[in-house]
């Protein structure tokens, strides 16, 4: 196991420690674990999980083992990736998971084939060849458990039993569906007639969209009432102010740069995490007011260019879990969303700003434009929110005589 990168940059551990306010027994723990790790530097270690498990047998202080596993988690994942311990999680040890890790060797290879063959041929969306990758490697991981060790063994049955249940009953989507077919597709390169085979072998199923929930007046209005008051932080409102008044999304938001803000020309810029293509927004007065009482009254000090910083210390740029937890703690204080079955999160904010702009007439390809997709077609599905333009397509009913009875629910 090569420590050197421990053993040259171990100080710059501890002094980040010692700049963010760590107590001096932590930073003293932490200190005293390195040094044993790289005095004792023995052949046998091929990961810290074989160094936890050392000391684990060495050891005959129960209390001792407690903080060790912590503390070394938090020193492999300096060395290996030079993250920093934040007081906000307790450091494990990093072992990777997933189905792709399981994968014997031929099926991993598809997969690895699959992700070179989409760069090469231009899909440039990391979200999209994570996701078909990670459907791909889903898929072989079912097939592998049912006894297929490669392609050429698959059977029909090893191949709806994916996506079937012993009823007969779907369990997986049509996206799912398409994700595999794409790995299959570009494994064609690599083993022609097994992936044309089960390629074949794929059922056709058709897309079924869910109706798009979205917020009711009354819920914006409660919303806009809590931001009236001092309940939430000044963070905390310009987040939910640009959440709900420019449909932004909460991966966008935590990376939002100081310089993204046009205080001149009263314009957001920023490239979208997604789709890595480039979106300006009108900054609206209240958020822009929201944005600027942050920064300068609540903002901490930090060498980070982002808008939004976390409020503990070490103060860093927001993670995205961080974004989804606000919404439900809004939802939960203005009381509203809280039935069975009822949608929480970010994407509510962007379903009814577009619901917003359908019914005052706005055309698709700006509500596209706003939202930052690449496509106007992205805009379809919610078309199906615009209740006021539904209606006017209605058709009536008033030549057609019905019997009393139908009206009669008893």
């Amino acid at each position: 196991m090569n420590l050197t990168n421990l053993r040259q940059n171990h100080e710059e551990l501890i002094n980040h420690m010692k700049n963010s306010g760590y107590s001096m027994s932590c930073i003293y723990m932490y200190r005293h674990q390195i040094r044993e790790i790289l005095e004792l530097d023995l052949e046998s270690w091929t990961s810290y999980k074989d160094i936890h498990q050392y000391f684990e047998s060495v050891s005959t202080n129960q209390k001792d083992l407690k903080w060790r596993r912590s503390v070394i988690g938090g020193i492999e994942h300096f060395d290996l990736f030079h993250l920093f311990p934040d007081r906000r999680r307790i450091c494990s040890f990093i072992e990777p998971t997933g189905a792709y890790y399981s994968l014997n060797p031929d099926f991993r290879q598809l997969i690895d084939h699959y992700k070179a063959y989409a760069k090469k041929t231009g899909k440039t969306y990391e979200t999209t060849i994570d996701n078909e990758s990670h459907s791909g490697a889903t898929f072989f991981y079912h097939l592998q458990q049912k006894g297929c060790l490669n392609l050429e063994s698959v059977e029909e049955n090893d191949v709806l039993s994916y996506f079937l249940d012993e009823s007969g009953n779907l369990i997986r989507s049509s996206g799912c569906c398409k994700n595999v077919r794409a790995v299959l597709k570009a494994g064609v390169e690599l083993n022609p007639s097994a992936c044309k085979r089960v390629l074949l072998l794929l059922p056709h199923l058709t897309e079924h969209r869910k109706n798009i929930q979205v917020l009711t007046d009354d819920e914006i209005e409660k919303i806009n009432l809590l931001l009236s008051t001092e309940i939430l932080s000044l963070r905390d409102k310009a987040i939910i102010s640009l959440l709900l008044h420019t449909g932004i999304r909460g991966v966008d938001i935590i990376n939002l740069k100081l310089q993204s803000v046009n205080w001149n020309e009263d314009v957001i810029r920023l490239v979208q995490s997604k789709t890595e293509t480039e979106l300006e927004l009108p900054l609206r007065p209240n958020v822009g007011n929201a944005i600027y009482d942050y920064i300068i009254e609540e903002r901490p000090t930090c060498s980070y260019d982002t808008v939004f910083i976390s409020e503990a210390v070490p103060h860093e740029p927001l993670k995205v879990q961080t974004i989804r937890w606000l919404v439900r703690k809004v939802f939960k204080l203005a009381n509203i969303r809280m039935g069975k079955g009822e949608r929480i999160g970010t994407h509510l904010f962007r379903h009814n700003l577009t619901r917003k702009l359908l019914e005052k007439d706005t055309s698709l390809p700006v509500i596209s434009n706003i939202l930052g997709h690449t496509s106007p077609k992205s805009v379809d599905p919610y078309l199906h929110t615009d209740f006021p333009h539904l209606k006017e397509c209605a058709l009536s009913i008033e030549n057609f005589p019905i019997r009393m009875e139908v009206f009669d629910i008893d």
